[in-house]
């Protein structure tokens, strides 16, 4: 008895694994102002939640942080991420993109600049459409830019649908907190040998 319990137990586990949580992410800046929200949701919609990683309330709260520190926290941040360049590009592969929706809207009360911007603008998003779509399939894709005219105006949203396994998602924390590890107690020169073990 005890034998086929440890087996289900064992397939359980595996199948657990193996399902995809899905995230749907959407962000929006509109003239100056940024929101985003993290729609997460887990065993076929049993298990769901959202989260708002830059939510008014909280930036009320570290409004009076010095912008010394801020500035200091963004730089160690942008060198966290060239370490993590691997992991960057295990996520892209490990990830299935379903939906990606980026309307842009701009506005300027000068129709010449407005032409000048609105076809820089469309070669801003195809670069970045097409190095994404060099890497992953995206299977709902759709991309809208609208001029508006005599008002000076600028918003911009995406809404992304990604589905990752369970399994891709614990690797990846095990892969970022190893990362943290290394960075914290040894230096560059140290860190690059380790990666070329």
């Amino acid at each position: 008895m005890m034998k086929w319990l440890l087996i289900l137990i064992f397939i359980a586990i595996i199948m657990l694994l193996l399902i995809p949580v899905e995230f749907n992410i959407f962000f929006l800046f509109d003239n100056g102002k940024s929101s985003i929200r993290v729609s997460i949701t887990y065993l076929f919609g049993l298990l769901k939640t959202e989260i708002k990683p830059f939510d008014n309330k909280k930036k009320d709260k570290y409004k009076k942080v010095n912008e010394d520190i801020k500035q200091e926290r963004k730089v160690k941040e942008l060198k966290k991420i060239t370490e993590y360049k691997e992991l960057i590009n295990y996520i892209i592969r490990k990830i299935r993109v379903k939906k990606f929706k980026w309307e842009t809207k701009i506005g300027l009360s000068d129709s010449y600049y407005l032409s000048i911007l609105y076809g820089f603008t469309w070669w801003f998003k195809s670069l970045i459409i097409g190095y994404f779509l060099s890497k992953k399939e995206i299977k709902d894709l759709n991309i809208n830019l609208f001029p508006l005219y005599n008002t000076n105006e600028f918003s911009s949203q995406i809404n992304c649908i990604i589905n990752v396994r369970m399994v891709y998602i614990i690797n990846i924390w095990i892969k970022l907190y190893e990362g943290g590890e290394k960075i914290d107690r040894s230096s560059y020169r140290r860190l690059n040998e380790n990666y070329n073990e």
